[in-house]
C-alpha cells in the first residue's frame, strides 16, 4: 500500500501523487476476494454477510482502505458443532527489518506506529532522481494509512532532496505481541 493508497489524492498545491512502488498495479477500486468455510446451522447468506461486514470494517478501521467490493466463496461446509475459527493464508516470514541509517531513515523510523524499516524491494530508503521511497512495517493497533501519511510527511521534512515526492510502502502490519 502506498502512502496515498485508497485514492488518487493530490497534494494541497495540486501536485500529482508520489510514484507507486515499481511492482504496484495501476490505481483501481480495491476489492477483497476471500474463501471461507461455514457450518450448516447458519444460512449461507447470513454467514457471508457477517464475514463481508467484518472484512469491510477491518479494512477501513485497521488499514484505512476503502473497499469497493468483497467477493466471497464458500469452500466447505463444516460438521455440526464445529467451532468458528479464523485462519489466514501462510504469508511466510515477516519483512526483514533494517536499522535506520541517515536522517531520512531516522525520521521514518521515529514516526509513531512504525515498528521497523523494511527492505523488501531493496534498501529501506530508496532515493531516485524523481522520488524517495521508504519501506516500513506498521503496528497493528494503528491504521496503516495514517502511519504511512505521517511517514511521508516526516521524510519530506527530513529529506535533503528538495521537494521530491515521497512514497511509503507498507510491507507488513505487525500485531501486538508478535515477533515481526
Amino acid at each position: 500500500m502506498a502512502g496515498g493508497a485508497g485514492g488518487a489524492s493530490r497534494g494541497a498545491a495540486g501536485a500529482p501523487p508520489p510514484p507507486a512502488p515499481p511492482n504496484a498495479l495501476p490505481s483501481v477500486a480495491l476489492r477483497i476476494e476471500a474463501e471461507f468455510s461455514t457450518t450448516p446451522d447458519r444460512p449461507l447468506p447470513d454467514a457471508a454477510a457477517a464475514l463481508r461486514a467484518a472484512l469491510l470494517t477491518a479494512a477501513a478501521t485497521r488499514l484505512g482502505l476503502e473497499i469497493a467490493e468483497v467477493d466471497l466463496t464458500v469452500t466447505a461446509l463444516l460438521a455440526d458443532g464445529a467451532t468458528d475459527q479464523v485462519t489466514g493464508a501462510e504469508t511466510g516470514s515477516p519483512a526483514p527489518g533494517a536499522k535506520p541509517e541517515g536522517p531520512v531513515a531516522a525520521a521514518a523510523a521515529g514516526v509513531p506506529g512504525v515498528v521497523s524499516l523494511t527492505r523488501v524491494l531493496g534498501g529501506p530508503v530508496h532515493t531516485a532522481h524523481d522520488h524517495v521511497r521508504v519501506e516500513v512495517a506498521t503496528a497493528g493497533d494503528r491504521r496503516a494509512l495514517d502511519v504511512a501519511r505521517s511517514v511521508r510527511t516526516a521524510v519530506a521534512a527530513a529529506s535533503k532532496e528538495a521537494r521530491l515526492p515521497v512514497s511509503v510502502l507498507v510491507t507488513d502490519v505487525v500485531e501486538p505481541g508478535s515477533n515481526g
